[in-house]
């Protein structure tokens, strides 16, 4: 009875998606002029979020990574982000390339813009045709992280991907921030957060079906930008000769004026962050006072 369950600000990250009972208590605060702050759950890096704007129909204010679009949003950097501002750094010496997976559930549960059910399996096709045409050496040196979450107990990719590839190539299941950190080159199948942890902490490519993730006609020069750089790629033929171009040296590449120019507005427009993230966020708070 000595609880004070109500509020005059509610700050959330996730839970305004997935906790029922939170939803309940929030739906309790905002019927007494609770203010309700809004986090971003993930990064995506300009990519469409789908029709159904959820997250910004119930908050007060959106606190978002990427550059603003709508009247009740700001744009802070990211805490956790920020913790990969050049984690890959060149003098570490990595030596790895890590190809990181994309994955969906055998049966939608969410209206998205994105691939579901077995679109998702063009990851397997892309990952077959790049190590076809990867020059040997790097090939030995390539990792596979597939998608392990909890909520995707049967899913399209993962699965396949870990009987067809495990016997030549290391299945990344435990330990990958460590293998993140030792990898020269990542490779992601997909436009939202592990595509930012990558390229913000080290030389990254970005290989998927942009037509599978349709871009914000706001960000749509950055993504063409992005391709011009090398960044983007949508053939896995085309992705592998660049890395087998840049491997002994990709620090030339990826501190070339074109592409410092590309990661600073990625950034900058989709991706937010600083080495003071989280003292930003706590005077942001202190202002609504």
């Amino acid at each position: 009875k000595n609880l004070n369950f109500h509020q005059k600000y509610i700050v959330t990250g996730g839970d305004h998606f997935y906790n029922i009972l939170f939803k309940f208590w929030m739906a309790f605060n905002k019927d007494k002029e609770s203010k309700i702050l809004t986090l971003d759950h993930g990064i995506h890096n300009g990519v469409e979020k789908g029709d159904i704007y959820y997250q910004e129909e119930i908050g007060d204010i959106n606190i978002g990574f990427y550059k603003q679009m709508k009247s009740k949003e700001i744009q802070l950097p990211s805490i956790r982000l920020s913790k990969y501002i050049d984690l890959r750094e060149k003098k570490s010496k990595p030596e790895k390339l890590l190809f990181v997976s994309y994955d969906s559930m055998i049966y939608p549960e969410n209206i998205l813009i994105s691939p579901i059910c077995s679109k998702s399996k063009y990851v397997i096709e892309y990952f077959e045709v790049l190590t076809k045409h990867l020059d040997r050496d790097i090939l030995n040196k390539t990792l596979i992280r597939p998608t392990f979450k909890k909520h995707y107990p049967f899913s399209w990719v993962k699965d396949e991907m870990i009987n067809k590839f495990s016997k030549k190539f290391k299945i990344i299941e435990n330990n990958y921030f460590n293998n993140f950190k030792n990898s020269k080159v990542v490779v992601c199948t997909y436009p939202q957060t592990s595509f930012a942890e990558a390229l913000i902490s080290g030389p990254a490519l970005l290989l998927t079906k942009l037509n599978y993730w349709p871009y914000f006609d706001k960000f749509v020069k950055l993504k063409e930008e992005l391709i011009d750089a090398k960044i983007i790629f949508e053939s896995p033929k085309e992705a592998a000769k660049h890395i087998n171009g840049i491997w002994n040296n990709p620090y030339i590449w990826w501190e070339s004026k074109k592409v410092e120019n590309a990661k600073k507005r990625f950034i900058n427009e989709t991706a937010l962050v600083s080495e003071k993230a989280l003292e930003k966020f706590v005077n942001y708070l202190k202002t609504l006072n």
